[in-house]
């Protein structure tokens, strides 16, 4: 998947890479009970999140003991499966959708995605150039950046995120908010700064 042919190229299989749950999540029905896919890698979690933790009212809390770590989603969000992706990957939407190109205008797929032992730049590379805004914020205590996306590449679908990536014993996390729509992720944006700030490595 990584054959270069030129640079424009490179740029738009990186896109579409990011944009890989989109494909993987439109062969199922959507569901709003967690479903657990077969691990696909042998790399396990470094610590285990603290059950204790109690959500805002009106919130749930999502636990990955596999992958070490622990975020809040609202309550009225669902809990989606994850249609044959990895289980590095984990979804939540505010929308009933079996894949985000079903979601209308305000709709918006939360994705939290671990690439562990990571070797690759976190965030990806060519991140900065579709970023419209971004601005200093923090994970769980690690610095990092906040970033406003508009990812409108030629020949394919376009997706407005806000997203951040942070590294965490060695391995990539990003947590990322898409929208087939700008008035759909910026509507979003304090459920997404929300979440965001909740998110807990394991200790």
């Amino acid at each position: 998947m990584n054959i270069v042919v030129s640079r424009s190229v490179k740029i738009v299989a990186g896109v579409l890479l990011s944009l890989g749950c989109l494909i993987l999540m439109s062969c199922g029905a959507a569901q709003s009970t967690e479903t657990s896919a077969t691990p696909t890698t042998s790399a396990s979690p470094t610590a285990t999140p603290s059950p204790s933790h109690t959500p805002e009212a009106g919130w749930k809390t999502y636990i990955s003991a596999r992958w070490g770590y622990s975020i809040d989603y609202l309550g009225g969000w669902y809990d989606l499966a994850n249609f044959g992706a990895p289980d590095t990957e984990k979804y939540f939407s505010n929308e009933t959708v079996g894949a985000p190109l079903e979601m209308t205008a305000r709709g918006v797929l939360e994705t939290i995605e671990v690439q562990s032992n990571s070797t690759g730049s976190c965030p990806p590379s060519y991140m900065s150039m579709f970023a419209i805004r971004q601005a200093p914020t923090t994970v769980d205590a690690v610095a990092t950046t906040r970033y406003v996306i508009n990812m409108t590449p030629g020949g394919a679908e376009a997706a407005y995120i806000i997203g951040v990536w942070v590294m965490h014993s060695g391995s990539c996390f990003s947590i990322q908010f898409l929208s087939t729509s700008p008035s759909g992720r910026d509507a979003n944006a304090g459920v997404a700064d929300q979440t965001i700030a909740s998110f807990k490595f394991g200790s």
